[in-house]
């Protein structure tokens, strides 16, 4: 559950098929966006909408994962 409901007013994110981008529950610092003395800014916004697709190197051997485990209800898990 986000820490604040999504403000319906910004514009929607070109490129990008979720229109929500979530804190990561693991990093130590959560920061909320207060745009409302920046109204009259259609510049600013503008900006916001554009989000840069970002590439991270992966090692993986296989799209496939084994779960050997008696606890796990299933064998195979997708990376």
């Amino acid at each position: 559950m986000p820490d604040h409901p999504p403000d319906h007013n910004l514009p929607r994110l070109a490129g990008r098929g979720a229109q929500t981008n979530p804190n990561n529950r693991f990093h130590p610092i959560h920061l909320h966006a207060d745009y409302e003395q920046l109204e009259a800014d259609d510049e600013f916004f503008e900006g916001l909408s554009k989000v840069s697709t970002e590439y991270f190197e992966d090692d993986s051997q296989s799209i496939l994962s084994e779960n050997n485990s008696p606890d796990i209800p299933f064998r195979y898990s997708l990376n």
